[in-house]
């Protein structure tokens, strides 16, 4: 396998990224705020074949529900993103008590 350099979005990028939000696949580690290489085919399998991440707010409010929303900023790509903020999937009606989504 091919190494694969995980980096941290840059300053403009980074605006997205509020609250702490930890988005934690098993076979990666947290993921949140970060950019995916094309390599070993991390994209493909995070949208098609692991399941879906746990995420983690640690300053979620017991009281509240909450939206996540998982969208692309640049896609297809940061040289021709067309289709930005492409959304790859919705969760709603989100609780405290739910650990994984």
């Amino acid at each position: 396998m091919e190494e694969c350099i995980f980096r941290k979005l840059d300053r403009e990028d980074k605006t997205f990224c509020r609250g702490n939000l930890e988005i934690f696949y098993p076979e990666l580690g947290d993921v949140g705020c970060t950019y995916i290489p094309k390599c070993n085919a991390y994209r493909k399998r995070i949208s098609k074949e692991w399941i879906s991440p746990e995420v983690r707010y640690q300053q979620a409010d017991m009281n509240k529900k909450y939206v996540l929303i998982m969208v692309d900023p640049d896609a297809p790509s940061r040289s021709n993103p067309k289709y930005r903020f492409w959304r790859h999937w919705a969760v709603t009606d989100i609780s405290v008590s739910t650990m994984n989504i």
